[in-house]
């Protein structure tokens, strides 16, 4: 299962290049529920999702593998932040999804 693994990964990555976020993010959610550990799978998630919780439950779940991880910890804060204006929620989650192909050219975190 594990070379499945790298070979979704591989396969979502080129599908969020491509700008097919829900894709992307159907096959990174598919590594997910067969390790909740992936952390190239709950980076990609947290990348390409167009849900607020989504992406905030996938940076923690990250975090909590890697404390160290910088660019989640950033994302993270720019999440929680968005959920404190919930009015222009909406829109600063399409203005990041369109973002979403320059983070995730190197798919590896941190």
């Amino acid at each position: 299962m594990v070379s499945d693994h790298a070979a979704w990964i591989s396969q979502a990555t080129e599908l969020a290049h491509l700008k097919h976020y829900d894709d992307a993010r159907e096959l990174a959610l598919r590594v997910i529920h067969e390790d909740a550990r992936n952390v190239s799978a709950l980076w990609l998630v947290a990348c390409v999702t167009n849900s607020l919780g989504e992406r905030r439950n996938a940076l923690r779940a990250l975090l909590r593998i890697q404390p160290s991880n910088m660019a989640a910890r950033r994302m993270l804060s720019e999440t929680e932040q968005q959920f404190q204006m919930p009015n222009s929620a909406d829109a600063n989650i399409r203005m990041n999804r369109t973002k979403t192909s320059s983070v995730i050219r190197s798919i590896k975190p941190e």
